[in-house]
């Protein structure tokens, strides 16, 4: 699921690092770091810092809903493994 869903997290996470209101701070992991493939991962930060660049952050009602998924997950996951 990650990966088909690696373009919508770049998005997000560019529109959520846009975001003058958006503390880092309040972020409990770098965006990213769940991300195991070095490929995967190399891929997500590239797409991340274009879709910054170009302010195309908008994410259509069927990826939020996904992301959501994912996002709760990847937390399950990683307060299991105590990351």
């Amino acid at each position: 699921m990650q990966e088909e869903l690696l373009e919508a997290k770049a998005k997000f996470w560019a529109g959520k690092l846009s975001d003058p209101s958006f503390s880092l701070s309040s972020l409990r992991r770098n965006p990213g770091s769940e991300i195991k493939s070095s490929f995967l991962k190399q891929q997500f930060y590239s797409l991340m810092e274009n879709f910054k660049k170009t302010g195309e952050t908008s994410l259509s009602d069927k990826e939020k809903e996904l992301l959501k998924e994912l996002f709760k997950q990847e937390r399950s996951y990683m307060d299991e493994c105590g990351i």
